[in-house]
């Protein structure tokens, strides 16, 4: 009898350990089949199925008097003072004059732009300064006196020699 009780013994220690392993390898291929079979013909058609649900979001709808507007025309720029090159008495500066006279005179001009492109300066007003050599300061205010400029703006300049 002891025979028998250590054979029945060893079958279900057979038994249980075939029931060990044999319940997760089911397991894992019914999940797989069931991913086969669900998932089938998925890549084919360009499906994907996200990981997770998309949140709902709302677009807020377009406020009136904004779609479709189209604003053009021509790139509006700052005007600048630009001179007439083709003034009657417009004489350029002689700048070896000006080294030859003395090399560390400077001149501050500060002078008004005319509508009709006149430039308007006076000594007298402090509108021209000059340090050094005083007669830099006369020469620069007389070639500046004829300069004329486009009358495309108006306003105070100031030049530094």
């Amino acid at each position: 009898m002891k025979f028998f009780q250590q054979n029945s013994k060893q079958s279900t220690d057979k038994k249980s350990r075939l029931l060990y392993y044999a319940a997760p390898t089911i397991i894992l291929i019914a999940l797989s089949l069931l991913f086969t079979f669900r998932y089938r013909g998925l890549e084919r058609q360009g499906a994907f199925i996200p990981s997770f649900a998309k949140p709902d979001t709302l677009l807020p709808p377009p406020r009136p008097g904004i779609q479709g507007i189209i604003i053009s025309g021509p790139v509006i720029e700052d005007l600048t003072f630009q001179i007439n090159p083709s003034a009657p008495a417009l004489a350029p500066l002689d700048w070896n004059l000006l080294v030859g006279m003395d090399p560390t005179a400077r001149v501050m001009v500060k002078a008004f732009v005319a509508r009709d492109g006149s430039l308007l300066l006076s000594r007298a007003d402090g509108d021209i300064r000059d340090s050094g050599h005083p007669r830099a300061g006369e020469y620069i205010e007389s070639v500046l006196r004829n300069w004329t400029y486009f009358p495309y703006k108006t306003g105070t300049i100031r030049f530094f020699f």
